[in-house]
């Protein structure tokens, strides 16, 4: 089993040491990533991350003997699943796996972005740098005796709204796939807007989610309540977004996340950066959510446990899975 270990030279070494072990050959591509496809044709699998879309053309042109792509994450909308399965390419991601529990970076990153919005931090250091020390201009809230929404409470989302409870906030959430008595469920996005004084998006993205938070969400919230997204841009209307921080039915909102991010080494444009230059009510982040040296070491090595566990030492041998 030949695999390029694409978009990650530091490749965490205890999760390559055991897909060796297990026979197998792992090569570090660290060349342009538009030479990636190609270099690609002759490998059984490679793992990837989220530098580099895979739509239909570029998979067509990686396709050669190539049987999986792998993501040391959970998500794979940067991958054309369509395209793949009608290629013969497994998508592998570690999804689903326990050992996922461990792994809190994205809800941490969450609650630290809600912090910042509560107590207005960013815009507190900035005025510092500017030799003031006036402290009654950044009077902020706590989070106790405050009401979160959870949107999505998936894995990331029952993480953030365990540390939310911690923190004294009574917690609802909206999530038409999950029934959990620990939290208040709401039946409506609506009703969930109207309560809460923290929104903060952990919802996967799919056809059902994108655009999911729009003008009428927007239009529902309560007056002075803030937002934090770290699942993926599309599940808001950055549109609608941008009018509601604009009129000020948004008190703030921060995002580690946006529609259309680049590909590695690209800019980023969008006129919520923009309007970011200039208001201190937005925060922005480069997805570094899941962006921690423990989290990815631990994904890369449940993904090696994946990886062994669907094709195992047999495959590298040369044998059927």
């Amino acid at each position: 089993m030949r695999v390029v270990v694409a978009e990650s030279p530091d490749f965490a070494p205890v999760a390559l040491g055991r897909l060796r072990a297990a026979g197998w050959t792992c090569e570090a591509f660290d060349g342009p990533l538009d030479g990636l496809p190609a270099a690609l044709a002759d490998a059984d699998g490679a793992i990837v991350r989220f530098g580099l879309r895979w739509d239909a053309e570029r998979l067509r042109r990686a396709a050669g003997r190539l049987r999986f792509l792998a993501v040391a994450a959970t998500g794979t909308d940067h991958i054309d699943r369509a395209a793949a399965a009608a290629l013969g390419i497994e998508v592998v991601s570690v999804a689903g796996h326990p050992g996922l529990r461990e792994v809190t970076a994205t809800p941490e990153h969450a609650f630290g972005l809600m912090l910042a919005l509560l107590r207005h931090t960013v815009p507190a250091h900035a005025s510092v740098l500017r030799g003031e020390w006036t402290r009654d201009a950044f009077m902020g809230r706590q989070v106790r005796g405050s009401t979160v929404g959870v949107v999505g409470l998936g894995r990331t989302g029952r993480a953030f709204a365990g540390m939310a409870e911690a923190f004294g906030a009574r917690v609802v959430y909206f999530d038409p796939f999950v029934d959990e008595p620990a939290f208040t469920r709401c039946a409506r996005l609506g009703d969930l807007a109207a309560v809460s004084d923290v929104v903060a998006v952990h919802a996967v993205l799919n056809d059902a989610t994108r655009g999911l938070l729009g003008a009428a969400f927007f239009g529902a919230l309560r007056p002075g309540a803030v937002l934090v997204n770290t699942a993926r841009g599309a599940i808001v209307d950055e549109a609608a977004l941008l009018r509601a921080l604009e009129s000020g039915r948004l008190a703030g909102a921060a995002l580690d996340v946006l529609c259309g991010e680049p590909e590695r080494g690209g800019t980023v444009s969008s006129p919520l950066i923009d309007f970011a230059r200039t208001h201190a009510t937005l925060v922005l982040t480069p997805h570094l959510g899941g962006a921690t040296h423990g989290s990815i070491a631990a994904a890369e090595g449940l993904l090696a446990d994946r990886l062994l566990g669907r094709f195992g030492p047999a495959a590298a041998a040369g044998g059927t899975p």
